[in-house]
């Protein structure tokens, strides 16, 4: 089945995770770090450097963590094209 999977870059997690820890006010708060949903043959596409065949979607609202921890989450194609250079790179030595 093709379905849909978030993702969230963890550079991302990393820093709304320091943040929470480390912003005034915040304890005992609770916040989706996630970014978008793709289906997993677009993902697929993707970490091997490919355009996705469709459009990723908000499967789970982030925009409290957006507006309390200050992140600008990046979309999925971000970390994935970066891993599909890192395996082409690895590959081509």
């Amino acid at each position: 089945m093709d379905v849909s999977w978030a993702l969230v870059d963890v550079a991302d997690v990393a820093e709304s995770v320091y943040k929470a820890a480390t912003l005034p006010n915040l304890h005992g708060k609770n916040y989706l770090i996630t970014s978008e949903s793709c289906r997993i043959s677009d993902i697929s596409l993707m970490l091997n450097g490919k355009e996705p065949a469709g459009k990723p979607s908000i499967g789970y609202s982030n925009a409290l963590a957006t507006k309390e921890l200050g992140v600008q989450f990046k979309p999925a194609s971000v970390p994935l094209g970066q891993w599909a250079q890192v395996m082409e790179e690895a590959a081509a030595s």
